[in-house]
C-alpha cells in the first residue's frame, strides 16, 4: 500500500486495516531517530486517536490522543 493508504481504507470502513496501518507507521517512526521521526510518530499517533474518535470510541481515542501528547512532551518539553 502507499502512502496514505490509512486514509483509503478508513474512508473505505476498513478501520482494521487503517489501525495496523498507522500503529505500524508509529513504530517505525518510533524505531527512527531525529526530530522528524517524532513528528512522524506524534502524527501517525493522532491520527489514530482522531480515527478512534470518528468511530465513536471516545475512550480509545483520549487514551491514544493522550499517549500523543505526552510522547510529543517528552521529545519537546511541555
Amino acid at each position: 500500500m502507499g502512502p496514505r493508504a490509512e486514509v483509503l481504507a478508513s474512508d473505505a470502513g476498513d478501520y482494521g486495516t487503517a489501525r495496523f496501518l498507522l500503529e505500524e507507521a508509529a513504530v517505525t517512526a518510533a524505531s527512527a531517530a531525529g526530530r522528524s521521526a517524532v513528528r512522524l510518530e506524534v502524527g501517525a499517533m493522532t491520527a489514530l486517536g482522531s480515527m478512534h474518535r470518528a468511530r465513536g470510541d471516545y475512550a480509545a481515542a483520549q487514551a491514544q490522543l493522550q499517549a500523543a501528547l505526552d510522547r510529543a512532551e517528552a521529545a519537546v518539553g511541555p
